[in-house]
């Protein structure tokens, strides 16, 4: 596994997500506004989740196997990411891109309650799973 390689991917796609996010904030209020880029930071989401594959997690248990420390990390990054895409289903499950004209009234509430999740998700992968991959 190239983990230079991946960890760039992830940085980028760290960037990204914070760029889609920044977007969306500024239509929050209007959930019709909000449709084009709610689809965007999906997409973005999903590009970003599919590098966090369970052979990552395995890789990492497999290179670092002799650390215990950097064992109970990686189990706790795998639960965590498990955690962040079930919490992104549920959110685009509740409000889809492609949901016709409507206004939920608690799309903002909801919207700041997700980013909120994410945003640590974010910082844990920034703390804890960028110092695993550049040890290797």
């Amino acid at each position: 596994m190239d983990t230079k390689n991946l960890l760039t991917q992830l940085k980028f796609g760290h960037q990204a997500i914070i760029f889609s996010l920044d977007d969306l904030q500024q239509a929050v209020r209007s959930y019709n506004q909000a449709k084009p880029k709610l689809r965007a930071l999906q997409n973005t989401l999903l590009d970003h989740f599919s590098l966090m594959k369970n052979d990552l997690y395995d890789f990492l248990r497999a290179q670092l196997q002799n650390d215990s420390q950097a064992l109970k990390t990686i189990e706790f990054l795998d639960f965590d990411i498990k955690d962040i895409k079930i919490k992104t289903l549920v959110f685009f499950d509740e409000f889809p891109a492609d949901m016709g004209d409507v206004h939920p009234v608690n799309f903002p509430k909801k919207f700041s309650d997700y980013t909120h999740e994410l945003a640590a998700h974010l910082r844990t992968e920034r703390q804890k799973l960028f110092p695993l991959l550049e040890r290797l």
